[in-house]
């Protein structure tokens, strides 16, 4: 599969190029600002912006083939 994958505000986006469709990972409430893709596990990244007045900025570790959630990290920053 030829696929691209990429953010639009709260969702990211899995596009299968030859296709041409999608499929959607919703696992943010806030702006993702970066995706990252391993393609030997099969598994994506992305991370959003800190929403205010949660406990910060997170990371979700997916799989883009359901496009559904494993692991949620929280990133906790000293202030």
């Amino acid at each position: 599969n030829k696929e691209c994958v990429y953010p639009v505000a709260a969702l990211v986006i899995v596009l299968d190029i030859e296709s041409n469709q999608q499929r959607f990972f919703e696992g943010h409430d806030n702006d993702v600002c970066c995706v990252s893709w391993n393609e030997t596990q099969r598994l994506c990244a992305s991370g959003q912006t800190d929403s205010r007045g949660t406990d910060g900025p997170y990371v979700c570790v997916w799989a883009p083939d359901a496009c559904q959630g494993g692991a949620t990290y929280v990133l906790h920053h000293g202030r």
